[in-house]
């Protein structure tokens, strides 16, 4: 099986060797594989406020197969900047609360619309309106009311199970245990000692930071200037001190990130990739990279990773293409029950970011 550090080039990739069902199967068997330490980011204990219920299981169920093993784990400067957001609201609203209420709470009401329509639409329009709801003319207006009505109804009673503090809770049972304790003082020192220097010479992550707040913010209004860097020291040396306390036999050989991260400071993108059925190809064809794009760990970050620990074995994953794996995995190796078939199905939905990818396509793999 091909594994991260092969495909970490100290220089990059332009063709990446891999479909993207064969980088996908990569990402949840290294996921999956009990010698692989698991890290997650802030902005992945984001996402469940924005999955309804089933999606949230699928979450929760993916994560319990490092939580079993003892192998996941979440940075303090992760929880640090969770907290922040989670509590930084001067109302009691959840910083986390999603916006699916709020999109669905802009979506034009009835009384908006009839005033709309009353003041601008002409009696041709309203003509052309009433032959397209084969309704009379005189009762165009009333069947648009009728039909926004229901409409305001039906959409009233999406984002029911989205209650932001049950999320919130459900994320501290979950993941109890699996937090890690940070010497905030010392680290802050040890990133401030990096941060310039490093910015200086081009050296990931934490270029695009400075754009987050400047020197006179400071308190709750601060912008979190070095908080790619600060996550990305942590894991380097809580990768290494894990490691350092476990038996040779018992070492972790790899290093996932979970993380929704898109900005080039962690990751990029090779301009290629490998076709779903390469063999049946000619050579001098060639895949782009897109639509879904799989990114790789910035070479300059493996690098230091490799100093650090000893290989190349790491990578930033979205849990979306974790999920996508666990669904082309052997129904054995994910659980065979009806609910965790579901709930992996519903993930991967729950985490599209592609407007091609849609159920039936899902639905489709979930029965292979």
């Amino acid at each position: 099986m091909t594994t991260f550090a092969e495909i970490n080039s100290p220089i990059g990739l332009r063709d990446l060797p891999l479909s993207y069902s064969e980088y996908t199967s990569l990402a949840y068997e290294s996921f999956a594989n009990p010698r692989t330490l698991v890290f997650v980011d802030t902005n992945v204990l984001a996402l469940p406020f924005n999955f309804h219920s089933a999606a949230r299981r699928g979450f929760y169920s993916l994560l319990k197969i490092p939580t079993t093993g003892g192998r996941l784990r979440v940075p303090g400067w992760a929880s640090n900047e969770f907290f922040h957001r989670a509590f930084r609201s001067k109302e009691s609203d959840h910083g986390f609360a999603g916006n699916v209420k709020k999109t669905l709470g802009s979506f034009p009401n009835k009384d908006h619309m009839m005033t709309v329509l009353s003041r601008s639409a002409s009696q041709e329009e309203l003509s052309r309106l009433a032959r397209q709801y084969e309704v009379e003319p005189e009762r165009v207006l009333a069947h648009i009311s009728k039909v926004f009505s229901k409409l305001n109804e039906s959409f009233g009673k999406l984002g029911s199970d989205l209650d932001p503090d049950l999320v919130h809770a459900e994320l501290d049972r979950e993941l109890r245990g699996c937090y890690l304790p940070l010497d905030f003082n010392k680290h802050c020192v040890d990133v401030a000692a990096h941060a310039d220097r490093r910015r200086a010479n081009r050296i990931p992550p934490g270029l695009t930071d400075d754009r987050k707040g400047d020197a006179d913010r400071r308190g709750r209004d601060a912008g979190n200037v070095d908080g790619d860097l600060a996550l990305w020291l942590e894991i380097l040396n809580a990768a290494a001190e894990i490691n350092r306390k476990r038996a040779i036999d018992a070492k972790y050989e790899s290093v996932l990130v979970l993380c929704e991260e898109r900005k080039g400071d962690f990751i990029y993108a090779p301009k290629f990739r490998s076709h779903e059925e390469a063999a049946r190809k000619p050579a001098t064809e060639r895949l782009k990279n897109n639509e879904p794009k799989i990114s790789l760990i910035d070479p300059r970050l493996a690098s230091e990773f490799e100093t650090k620990l000893g290989h190349r074995n790491i990578a930033f994953v979205n849990i979306e293409h974790i999920a996508d794996g666990w669904l082309r995995s052997p129904p054995a190796d994910r659980g065979a029950t009806s609910e965790i078939r579901e709930a992996s199905f519903e993930i991967r939905v729950g985490c599209a970011k592609n407007a091609s990818i849609n159920r039936p396509m899902f639905a489709e793999l979930y029965q292979r």
